[in-house]
């Protein structure tokens, strides 16, 4: 996830996952404030609330981390 995408983006592309399927969301570094536009491997904290928020309201959805799924594969 670079600070090109949009929360609207991500939920478009989890919202084409297929039942069973999954998708790994990678993200470098979530920063409060933007101050260096030549750096585009963040994400702002305000985006990653306002995903959080969105996902959260779906039940059919279990988020995890990365090691916590592969423990299960």
């Amino acid at each position: 996830v670079t600070k090109d995408n949009t929360v609207d983006e991500l939920m478009y592309l989890i919202g084409k996952l297929k039942d069973g399927e999954a998708v790994i969301l990678m993200f470098h570094s979530i920063k409060n404030q933007y101050h260096d536009n030549r750096d585009k491997w963040y994400w702002g904290r305000d985006q990653l609330e306002q995903l959080c928020y969105k996902l959260s309201k779906y039940s059919d959805i279990e988020i995890c981390t990365t090691k916590k799924w592969w423990e299960n594969v």
